[in-house]
């Protein structure tokens, strides 16, 4: 399974972020590679960074593709120091497991990614 990163938000530091600690996100989007999609309607979990309060989380699903979309809300400098790289990534990975949880998985393949996730350090 491929893990997908996108913002949609006017949080312009939190996109900054994104870019500047792209290195360091890269490994969290790989945590899933070895995860088996076979029977899953989907191969790609993209996971929407939205202007939205932080108790926000959808699951929008697929639209006719392997992606399905998950919709979490964008971190704000209150929540999360957006300099501080592990704090960022491990943000990041924080809004991963609230994806994970309401995107209707196998438990199998939830406790999968829960458990990658969980393990993933920065470095």
């Amino acid at each position: 399974m491929e893990i997908s990163i996108t913002g949609i938000t006017r949080n312009r530091k939190f996109t900054k972020a994104l870019v500047r600690h792209s290195s360091a996100l890269e490994p969290l989007k790989q945590v899933a590679v070895y995860v088996n999609t076979y029977g899953l309607s989907f191969d790609v979990l993209q996971i929407v960074f939205l202007d939205r309060n932080e108790d926000y989380a959808r699951a929008v699903g697929c639209k006719g593709d392997r992606l399905f979309q998950v919709e979490v809300p964008t971190p704000t400098a209150e929540v999360v120091e957006f300099g501080d790289e592990a704090a960022f990534v491990s943000c990041i990975a924080s809004r991963m497991q609230t994806a994970v949880k309401i995107c209707g998985l196998p438990k199998e393949v939830e406790e999968q990614l829960h458990d990658a996730i969980s393990q993933f350090k920065v470095g």
